[in-house]
Order: C-alpha cells, then sequence, then structure tokens
C-alpha cells in the first residue's frame, strides 16, 4: 500500500485505512476508536471534502472535549506529535460553536 508524501495525509490514511488491513490480513477484527465529545472551540464550516481536524481530546467534567488546533499546516509537525484525536468534520458541514457534540477518532 502507498501513503502519501504529506506526514499528517500519511497519518490519517494509516489509522483509516492501513491499520485495518494488517488486522483483518492477521485474521483479527478492527474497529476504530470513535466517540462523542463537546468541541473544545469554535469551528468554521466544512468545504465539500470530509476534514480530519487535529485535536487534544481530555475528560472534563466527566465528558470528552475535543480542541483542534488552530491551525492545521501540515508543516507544523510539532502539533501533529501533540494530537491524540482527530475530529470528523463531514463534508459541508455547518460552523459549530463552542460545547457542540463532535465525532473524535482517537489516535491512541
Amino acid at each position: 500500500i502507498g501513503l502519501p508524501g504529506n506526514p499528517v495525509a500519511s497519518l490519517v490514511c494509516t489509522q483509516l485505512f492501513l491499520k485495518p488491513l494488517l488486522a483483518r490480513l492477521g485474521g483479527r477484527a478492527f474497529r476504530q476508536d470513535m466517540r462523542q465529545a463537546r468541541l473544545g472551540a469554535a469551528m468554521p464550516a466544512n468545504d465539500l471534502r470530509q476534514d480530519y481536524v487535529r485535536a487534544v481530546v481530555k475528560e472534563e467534567a466527566g465528558m470528552l472535549e475535543a480542541t483542534p488546533f488552530s491551525i492545521q499546516d501540515s508543516s507544523m509537525l510539532r502539533m501533529l506529535a501533540d494530537a491524540n484525536g482527530l475530529v470528523v468534520r463531514e463534508p459541508f458541514a455547518p460552523a459549530a460553536a463552542a460545547g457542540a457534540a463532535c465525532s473524535v477518532l482517537m489516535l491512541r
């Protein structure tokens, strides 16, 4: 399987495609660790693509809170290392206020 040269795209593709493939080839079931959380910061409306937005996920008052990094530039590798989740934004998702419900794909 080929992976993109962009480190962020490579991480997302590994999570979405490579991990499930390797598990199935090894005869094991695989299930993504998707969780519900609330946004720790507002997010703008999304465009026509599904986005996976790097975020820090932590427990606050018994609930998960996903705070996306304000800069999602692929050259910001420190943010990639610090992220423990990806906020999943559906195509054409409207703007979301802080505190709104969101889906998070956990990375660790």
